[in-house]
């Protein structure tokens, strides 16, 4: 139903992020529609989400899977996954890329943890070698 919603975004607005519900209805009880830009950017952000909803299906089947629809199936057994899907979230905007010319950004991993967060958490209990 998302995903149908989005694909309609010229006709309606679908909401995937409570962070949404106050600028929504903040537009609506201003202007009492939604404009093209909104409509667009909710749309963007629900084919995002639905993106990330079957990411981490294939993951899990990936994890539960007997080789079926693999190279297992044939005899490429080398324990790598056919393919990686990763759902990426922007962290921080930077001053620039490679180089001072370009535009640049740090991601992770949606939903996840920086590596500092993550590392300093097991610090105590871990040594690098």
């Amino acid at each position: 139903m998302v995903r149908a919603a989005a694909k309609n975004f010229a006709h309606v607005g679908v909401l995937v992020r409570p962070a949404d519900y106050g600028v929504v209805l903040e537009e609506l009880g201003r202007d009492g529609q939604l404009s093209d830009a909104t409509r667009l950017g909710l749309a963007r952000a629900a084919f995002a989400h639905t993106a990330a909803y079957d990411a981490a299906i294939v993951e899990w089947l990936d994890s539960i899977g007997q080789g079926v629809g693999t190279a297992e199936e044939d005899g490429a057994d080398d324990g790598l996954p056919e393919t990686i899907h990763l759902t990426l979230e922007r962290a921080q905007s930077l001053r620039y890329g490679e180089n001072p010319h370009q535009r640049g950004a740090r991601y992770r991993v949606a939903g996840g943890s920086s590596w500092w967060t993550a590392w300093s958490s097991t610090a105590a209990r871990s040594c690098p070698i």
